[in-house]
């Protein structure tokens, strides 16, 4: 498990020795520390002070500060800091004169390279001033001015090089289960296991990463041993990994026991060497081997009838879904007096709010609404409505029923006349809205635009 680290160093010393450049060498903080080692760096501040005559008791000069990380064995600049500024007064030395820089947001790979030049002892951190400003042009340069300011450098970082994460995002073992046996031997579980580690580039060791996924069976309910577990166990020494998704399958060799619940753990170990995995991260989930064909989730959001429930065990466990599967033929039954077994189907009845004309009107089915029954969308009602000689929008349906592309129905209208009705489809200037094209006499064919008549606006289509 990671440890926090933070290490304050005052290199100037009891006597205030100043410099613009300091190495963290063998006689400066090492990298390791009593709590623990540096192996990534989060965080660097650096605060001192600098000086600049400014040509008399009540002129100023303002001073920009910035300071870089820089490998001394090569003068490379690995980082530099955010820009700070210090104000320098005729009066003399005081705490205006104090600049705090901030290097913040390390990613991992050039932390990794921070952490290797401070191991190597050619780590140094180097600042840099300039005047932004003047009152006066008779100032001075800026220097840095022993026996007046301390010079504190903070390092934060952690005993983690790799971060390793893993999550199960996905079970089924559903269509294996034999119910009813008194064990479940040899059956497979089906996990979908996605494990992450920090950005690969430049690792500490042998230029390798080496990684190991293991499994753990528990049983919860006290019954005999879990047995042996079969599982994909991986070491890899790609540099490049840094997210993998794998389907992994296995069995217990002695059956798993009816009734009984079960934990499955799964364990990401991460190292610079096969014998130096040193970081992990863990992820578990429980399964129930049910004694009847009805499985009930952890927490009880999920119904299974004859198979295990499929919901997401973190919805399950956090309430933000419900759901029931089926894997069984379904026979709805239901008294003679009832016309059906299936009481409703969808989510009932929306009603529209017309956007022309009213409802509902005398004929064609009554009030204006709508219903979703799985992907199946329903419109229904009718309208006393005002035909037009172009298409007339009568109301905008809820969200979710917009079909891929438009569909149209004729339908019944006042005397002997025909009506085709629409529903825009995505990308429709009208998308997701009912509409009446047209109302056409049955006798010529000519479009009726004359009064008010009622018009049945039957519909249905899929959207998906």
């Amino acid at each position: 498990m990671a440890t926090a680290l933070q290490l304050t160093w005052t290199p100037s010393g009891s006597k205030k020795t100043n410099a613009a450049a300091r190495t963290l060498t063998s006689d400066a903080p090492a990298i390791v520390q009593s709590n623990g080692r540096f192996r990534t760096v989060t965080t660097i501040t650096r605060k001192n002070g600098l000086y600049c005559t400014c040509g008399g008791t009540v002129q100023s000069v303002v001073i920009e500060v910035y300071d870089q990380l820089i490998d001394a064995s090569t003068g490379a600049a690995l980082l530099t800091s955010t820009t700070a500024t210090c104000v320098c007064r005729g009066t003399g030395p005081s705490s205006e004169n104090i600049a705090t820089t901030r290097f913040e947001n390390i990613g991992a790979q050039i932390s990794r390279k921070l952490v290797a030049a401070w191991a190597a002892g050619v780590l140094q951190i180097k600042r840099t001033a300039t005047i932004k400003s003047f009152t006066s042009p008779n100032h001075g340069t800026p220097y840095f001015r022993s026996g007046y300011y301390d010079d504190v450098i903070t390092i934060d970082g952690t005993t983690a090089a790799y971060d390793p994460s893993i999550t199960i995002s996905a079970f089924d073992a559903g269509n294996e289960a034999l119910l009813y046996a008194s064990s479940w031997a040899q059956r497979p579980l089906r996990f979908t296991v996605n494990t992450a580690v920090a950005d690969s580039g430049n690792w500490e060791s042998a230029s390798a990463l080496y990684r190991r996924l293991d499994v753990k069976m528990e049983n919860l309910s006290g019954g005999s041993a879990p047995g042996t577990v079969s599982a994909a166990t991986t070491t890899s020494t790609t540099t490049s990994w840094s997210v993998s998704s794998t389907a992994l399958t296995f069995t217990r060799t002695n059956g798993f026991n009816r009734g009984n619940r079960y934990r499955v753990t799964f364990t990401l170990s991460v190292g610079s060497s096969a014998d130096d995995l040193s970081e992990t991260a863990s992820d578990d989930v429980e399964i129930d081997v049910a004694a009847i064909p009805l499985h009930l989730s952890k927490h009880g959001h999920g119904v299974g009838i004859g198979m295990y429930s499929a919901i997401d065990p973190e919805k399950d466990a956090a309430g933000t879904d419900s759901r029931m599967d089926c894997n069984l033929p379904a026979h709805f039954h239901a008294p003679v007096s009832l016309e059906g077994g299936i009481e409703q189907l969808g989510s009932g009845w929306t009603y529209l709010s017309p956007a022309a004309g009213s409802t509902p009107a005398e004929y064609g089915g009554g009030a204006l609404r709508c219903r979703a029954m799985e992907k199946l969308r329903v419109v229904d009602g009718s309208l006393l409505v005002k035909p037009g000689s172009d298409k007339v929008v009568l109301a905008t349906l809820p969200e979710g029923y917009t079909p891929t592309k438009n569909v149209f129905s004729l339908n019944a209208c006042s005397g002997g006349r025909v009506a085709r009705v629409a529903v825009g489809g995505a990308g429709d200037t009208n998308a997701g809205k009912l509409c009446l094209e047209w109302v056409r006499n049955l006798s010529d064919g000519a479009n009726y635009t004359s009064a008010a008549i009622w018009v049945q606006c039957s519909i249905d289509y899929w959207v998906d």
